[in-house]
C-alpha cells in the first residue's frame, strides 16, 4: 500500500488566504475613501447646481411675467390677435409691439430675441435684443416656431421648451391667443457656456430632455446615460473621460440639468503609503497560485473524488476501483465508507428477499384460502344428483367443474384480464344453476374498453360466492349484478367494480366491521371478502379503495385510481 500523508502538515498553505484578506481590506479602504470623496464632491456639485438652477429659474420667471404683462395689457398685441384691421394698421401694431418688446428685453441679458407670429395675418417677425445678430440660425428658428404655432393641437403650453435650429439650441417660452403668439428666446448654447465659465474646476453643465442633449461639448454628445433619470449621483464614462454627474429638473421647463465634474484616476486619489502597501500585497498575492496548486493536489482533488464516489453510491450505482488515497484521513474515510456501503447493500438485499418471499407466500395463502369450500359444495351437489339419478345435470356440472378446475390450476398469475374473471363468474353461476333448487340469476355489465383490465384472480367471484352463500331466499330468485365501469369526477378518474344482490344485505355489525376492515371478520365467516381486500392492497397499495353498504341488498364496490389502470399489467 502506498504511503499516506496527513493533511494537517499542509494546513500552513491556507495562510495564503490571509494575504487575500489583507489585500481586500486595503482595496475596500481605498474604495471607501474614494466613495466618501465622491460623496463630498457630489454634495458640492449639488449645491452649485442648485444655485445655478435657482438663478436660471428666477430669470425665466421674470421673463415669463414680462411676457404676460405685454400680451395682456398692450393694445397693439391685442389688436393683432382680435382686430380685423387692414395692412397699414397691422404694420403699426407690429411696430408698436416690437418697440414694447425691445424695451422689455433690454432689462434681461439672457433674453436675446423674440419672435412675433400671427398665423391669421401672415406675420413672422424676429425682434432681436441689443447686440444680438441671429444670422442663419435665426431664420431657421423663425421657420421652426411657425411650424410649432401651426400645430395647435400640440402647443407646448405655459412652460419653457428647447428648440434646435441648425447647429444652435434655444430655450423658448410661448404666450398668446387666437393664432397670435409672442415667443421669448434664450440661446441655450450661450447659457451652457455661461454656466460652465462660472466654475473653476472644469465642471460642465449640460441641458437635456428625452430626445436630445443640448451641449456644445463634443465628448458629451453621445452620453446616452444622460437621457435617463437618476435619483442620486453616478459616474459617467464617455470619450475616455470620467465624470461625476448630478442631475436636477429645471422648474418651469421640459429640460433637465446635469452638472458633470471631471473625475481623476483612482490611483491619483490614493496616497503613496497606501499605494506601497497595495503593491507589496499584490506581489505577495502572486504566490497564491502556487499555494492553490498544492492545496488542490492535497485536499481538493481527493475531496472531489470522495464526493463523486458518494454521489455514485447515492444513485445506487457501482463505484469503480481506483488508486488508494495518499492522504491518511481520506484513506480511512474511503475504506470506512465502502465497508459501510457493502454492509448496507447486503442488508437491503436480505430484507428485499425476505419481503418478496413473504409477499409471495401471503398471496399464495390468500388464493388457496379462497378455494376449498367451493370444491366441497360441488362434490356434495354431485353426490346428491347421483342419488337422484340426474345424470344429464351431472354431466353438465362435471363439464363446468372441469372448466373451473382448469382455470384454477393453470392460473398462476397474480393479475388476470377482467374478461377471464367474468367468464369464470358465468361458469360459477351455471354450476349453481345446476346444483341449486332456486338458482341465482346473474347480470354482467362491462364497458367494452374494460375487458382487458387486469385484476387479482378469483376476486370478483368471491363477492358473488358471498352473495350466494349469505343471501337468504325471499320468495323470488336471487339476482346478482356484476359491473365494471369508469367513473369520472372533477378531481380524478376512477375504475369501479361493483357486485350487488337483492338479498337481505349485510348485518349491521358486519357492515361496520367490513368498512373498518376489521380482522375479526375472519372468525365470522367473511374471510373471502377480507382476502380480496388484502390482495388488492398488496397489489395496489393505498390506491385501492373499498365500500360496503346495503341498498336493496348487499353492495360491494372497489375503486381504483386511473393511474393504477395505466400502470397495471397482467402477470
Amino acid at each position: 500500500m502506498a504511503k499516506s500523508y496527513s493533511i494537517k502538515t499542509r494546513v500552513l498553505i491556507l495562510l495564503f488566504i490571509l494575504l487575500g484578506i489583507v489585500l481586500f481590506i486595503l482595496m475596500y479602504y481605498n474604495y471607501f475613501a474614494v466613495s466618501e470623496l465622491n460623496k463630498k464632491t457630489a454634495e458640492a456639485s449639488s449645491n452649485t447646481l442648485y444655485i445655478q438652477c435657482q438663478n436660471m429659474e428666477k430669470e425665466m420667471e421674470n421673463i415669463a411675467a414680462a411676457m404676460v404683462n405685454l400680451t395682456s395689457e398692450q393694445v397693439p398685441f391685442q389688436q393683432l390677435a382680435y382686430g380685423e384691421s387692414g395692412e397699414y394698421q397691422n404694420y403699426m401694431n407690429v411696430f408698436d409691439t416690437q418697440e414694447s418688446v425691445e424695451d422689455m428685453m433690454y432689462s434681461y441679458s439672457d433674453w436675446r430675441c423674440s419672435v412675433l407670429i400671427s398665423l391669421s395675418k401672415g406675420i413672422n417677425r424676429m425682434i432681436p435684443n441689443l447686440g444680438y445678430k441671429p444670422g442663419e440660425s435665426g431664420r431657421l428658428l423663425q421657420e421652426r416656431l411657425w411650424e410649432i404655432a401651426e400645430d395647435e393641437e400640440n402647443l407646448p403650453g405655459n412652460i419653457w421648451f428647447p428648440v434646435k435650429a441648425g447647429e444652435e439650441s434655444f430655450l423658448v417660452r410661448m404666450l398668446g391667443y387666437r393664432s397670435t403668439y409672442l415667443f421669448a428666446v434664450m440661446p441655450l448654447d450661450e447659457m451652457i457656456l455661461m454656466q460652465n465659465n462660472e466654475t473653476a474646476n472644469e465642471a460642465v453643465t449640460v441641458f437635456y430632455d428625452d430626445n436630445f442633449i443640448y451641449t456644445g461639448n463634443y465628448a458629451l454628445q453621445d452620453a446616452a446615460d444622460l437621457l435617463q433619470e437618476h435619483e442620486d449621483y453616478y459616474l459617467l464614462k464617455t470619450k475616455g473621460k470620467r465624470y461625476l454627474v448630478i442631475e436636477s429638473a429645471l422648474a418651469g421647463s421640459s429640460l433637465k440639468v446635469a452638472y458633470l465634474t471631471p473625475q481623476s484616476d483612482v490611483w491619483d486619489k490614493i496616497g503613496p503609503a497606501h499605494g506601497f502597501l497595495i503593491l507589496i500585497s499584490s506581489c505577495t498575492l502572486l504566490t497564491i497560485p502556487l499555494g492553490y496548486f498544492l492545496l488542490r493536489r492535497m485536499f481538493f482533488k481527493p475531496l472531489d473524488r470522495l464526493t463523486g464516489e458518494m454521489e455514485v453510491l447515492a444513485r445506487q450505482e457501482t463505484v469503480a476501483e481506483g488508486e488508494p488515497f495518499r492522504e491518511r484521513e481520506f484513506l480511512v474515510v474511503d475504506e470506512a465508507m465502502h465497508s459501510m456501503v457493502d454492509e448496507i447493500s447486503r442488508l437491503k438485499i436480505e430484507k428485499y428477499e425476505k419481503e418478496l418471499l413473504a409477499t409471495q407466500v401471503q398471496l399464495e395463502y390468500y388464493r388457496v384460502q379462497i378455494r376449498p369450500h367451493f370444491y366441497i359444495n360441488c362434490l356434495k351437489s354431485i353426490y346428491s344428483m347421483l342419488e337422484a339419478r340426474r345424470y344429464q345435470k351431472i354431466q353438465r356440472m362435471i363439464i363446468c367443474l372441469s372448466n373451473h378446475l382448469r382455470y384454477m390450476l393453470k392460473e398462476h398469475r397474480n393479475l388476470v384480464p377482467l374478461r377471464e374473471e367474468l367468464n369464470y363468474i358465468s361458469n360459477y353461476i351455471e354450476l349453481q344453476t345446476i346444483s341449486m333448487q332456486y338458482p341465482p340469476e346473474c347480470r354482467i355489465q362491462c364497458d367494452p374498453d374494460m375487458e382487458e383490465y387486469p385484476i387479482p384472480a378469483v376476486s370478483l367471484l368471491s363477492f358473488v360466492e358471498n352473495s350466494v352463500k349469505y343471501s337468504a331466499h325471499t320468495g323470488g330468485p336471487l339476482k346478482i349484478q356484476v359491473s365494471a365501469s369508469r367513473l369520472r369526477t372533477e378531481e380524478e378518474s376512477l375504475i369501479c367494480f361493483c357486485v350487488s344482490d337483492n338479498g337481505q344485505g349485510f348485518e349491521k355489525e358486519v357492515l361496520v366491521k367490513l368498512n373498518r376492515l376489521d380482522e375479526t371478520l375472519t372468525e365470522e365467516g367473511h374471510i373471502g371478502i377480507l382476502n380480496v381486500v388484502r390482495r388488492f392492497r398488496l397489489q395496489y397499495g393505498e390506491r385501492a379503495h373499498f365500500s360496503f353498504r346495503n341498498y336493496e341488498g348487499a353492495v360491494n364496490e372497489i375503486f381504483l385510481t386511473e393511474a393504477v389502470y395505466e400502470s397495471a399489467d397482467c402477470g
